[in-house]
C-alpha cells in the first residue's frame, strides 16, 4: 500500500476517531511522508488538534516541539538546506516557529507540573534539544505575547475535520 493511500485511509477514520490526540499525530506522520516534513502551515493544524484532543498532555507537546525545533533549525541555520525546488521562507518560518516553540513550552511545563508522572514529561534526546531551544527563546525580546500572556489566552483551538478532508479534495 502506498503512503498516499495510508493518508487517505487515515482521513476516512476521522469520522470515528477525530477526538483522539494520538490519531492526529499519526496523521501528521503520514502527511509528512507524503507531502514533506518542512511545510509549517500544512502540518501545524495536525499538531494543534493533537494537543487539543490529547487534553494538553505532555507527549503531544513533546512531538510538536521536536517538529518546531527541527523546522526552526532549518530556518535559522545557514548550514542546513532543503533540497532544491522546495519553497521555504527562512525568515517567515524562523519567526513563526520561534513564537510557537515558546507557546508550546509554556503549556508543556504546565502539563508536566500538573501530572509529573505522565510519561510524556520524561524528556530525552531531540525533545531536550527542542526544550533548550525554546528556553533560550523565552529570554529574548521577540514573541512577547507567547512569553507573557496568560495561558488561557494562548489556548489551542481544534481545527475542523473538514480542513483535513478538503486538503485531499474529498
Amino acid at each position: 500500500m502506498a503512503l498516499a493511500e495510508l493518508l487517505d485511509l487515515w482521513r476516512e477514520t476521522l469520522e470515528l476517531s477525530a477526538y483522539r490526540g494520538d490519531v492526529w499525530l499519526l496523521g501528521s506522520h503520514f502527511d509528512s511522508a507524503v507531502n514533506g516534513f518542512w511545510d509549517f502551515e500544512r502540518r501545524k493544524p495536525f499538531f494543534e488538534n493533537a494537543v487539543y484532543y490529547s487534553n494538553y498532555r505532555p507527549w503531544a507537546f513533546s512531538e510538536y516541539m521536536v517538529f518546531l525545533g527541527q523546522l526552526h533549525d532549518i530556518a535559522t541555520n545557514p548550514m542546513i538546506r532543503l533540497p532544491d525546488g522546495i519553497e521555504f521562507d527562512d525568515e517567515k518560518v524562523g519567526a513563526a516557529t520561534s513564537c510557537e516553540l515558546v507557546r508550546a513550552l509554556r503549556f508543556f511545563q504546565q502539563a508536566c507540573e500538573i501530572d509529573p508522572r505522565d510519561r510524556g514529561g520524561r524528556t530525552f534526546g531531540v525533545v531536550e534539544v527542542a526544550i533548550e531551544k525554546a528556553n533560550k527563546l523565552m529570554t529574548q525580546d521577540s514573541c512577547e505575547k507567547e512569553r507573557t500572556a496568560p495561558l488561557e489566552d494562548l489556548a489551542y483551538k481544534p481545527v475542523p475535520v473538514a480542513h483535513f478532508t478538503a486538503v485531499a479534495g474529498k
